[in-house]
């Protein structure tokens, strides 16, 4: 193909197909190979432990602890073998302390050939036992590499039919390159969540309904410049949002505080009868039905709170805040 259409300057075959088809294929086979060679394992390890499962060896090489002024979290530190491969995964899990709750960070290491997670259950802090989840997908990366090849082979069908094959070519060559190189870039990023990466910088310009006037919009970085503001993302339907409603009930009696709150993907009603049932905290509410304009702004889930200070985010706090955090929040807007 690419002597004809460099030497002979003609090109008999129809590449746009070829390449469409090759990027149908291969994300078929894709599916079938993982379908079938996928692997889901749930085992139990303590530190110092080692387990041969099918061609993986699993060694729980040891854990980190971190005390979080909500929460207490462990990190586990693991060594997959497979093969002549080594992948080092550190998935932890996070417990709350008021109210008792888990919440689990899956790690995820990626390559061309396969990808590996790690997931942990549950995790008992007397004597390090933990209960986990090891998933082994294979040629997961070939899915998009077979949507690239069908989107070049779009692009060569629409470009000019007057445009010589050697041009075609070398744009095609450029493209492949391009998207590689953003697919490469992708599987190195780091995958696991940090819950303090807001921490320090600006409010995102976010545009939010008001809970109260539909018509009415709340902009974040008006709201926060030159202000101390507490924004707290709630629910009715949250639990541990009724528990800590005292806490920013308490907050709300300092008068140089504002608190925001963001009413997260619920219904208006019951968030009417949530506040009447256990009281207004807030200033200022807004509503968030999709869930998106929390996102941009960092959150991983209800509740959470994020202090402002003269529009820059100084804490975040996952999970319901508790007197501790309450005290803190006091002090910072000092």
């Amino acid at each position: 193909v690419i002597y004809d259409a460099f030497r002979e300057k003609k090109l008999s075959i129809n590449l746009s197909r070829i390449l469409a088809h090759l990027g149908f294929a291969t994300v078929i086979f894709a599916i079938f190979i993982n379908g079938y060679f996928a692997k889901e394992i749930n085992l139990s390890m303590k530190v110092g432990d080692k387990k041969q499962l099918e061609n993986f060896l699993i060694e729980f090489k040891n854990t980190k602890s971190i005390k979080g002024p909500n929460y207490d979290q462990i990190t586990a530190n693991f060594l997959v073998t497979d093969g002549n491969k080594k992948v080092e995964l550190t998935p932890s899990i996070r417990k709350y302390n008021q109210p008792a709750q888990f919440t689990s960070e899956t790690s995820i290491k990626s390559n061309f050939i396969n990808d590996y997670y790690f997931a942990i259950n549950l995790s008992q802090f007397n004597d390090n036992k933990i209960s986990l989840r090891f998933y082994y997908k294979p040629l997961m990366q070939c899915l998009w590499l077979g949507v690239i090849l069908i989107a070049c082979g779009g692009i060569l069908v629409y470009s000019k039919k007057n445009m010589k094959i050697q041009y075609k070519i070398v744009i095609l060559f450029v493209i492949l390159v391009l998207l590689f190189l953003a697919f490469g870039r992708a599987l190195l990023k780091d995958k696991t969540y940090q819950p303090t990466e807001m921490v320090g910088k600006k409010v995102p310009n976010i545009i939010l309904n008001d809970f109260n006037n539909k018509n009415k919009k709340i902009s974040l970085v008006n709201l926060t410049n030159n202000n101390f503001v507490v924004i707290n993302i709630w629910s009715s339907w949250c639990i541990p949002c009724k528990e800590e409603n005292y806490f920013l009930l308490k907050i709300k009696k300092n008068s140089k505080i504002n608190i925001l709150g963001i009413n997260y993907k619920d219904q208006h009603t019951n968030a009417l009868k949530f506040l009447k049932d256990f009281g207004n905290p807030f200033n200022l509410i807004a509503s968030d039905t999709l869930g998106e304009a929390s996102i941009q702004l960092g959150a991983y889930g209800v509740p959470e709170t994020f202090v402002v200070k003269n529009g820059i985010i100084v804490a975040k706090f996952l999970g319901p805040i508790n007197e501790e955090i309450t005290d803190t929040i006091l002090n910072l807007s000092k």
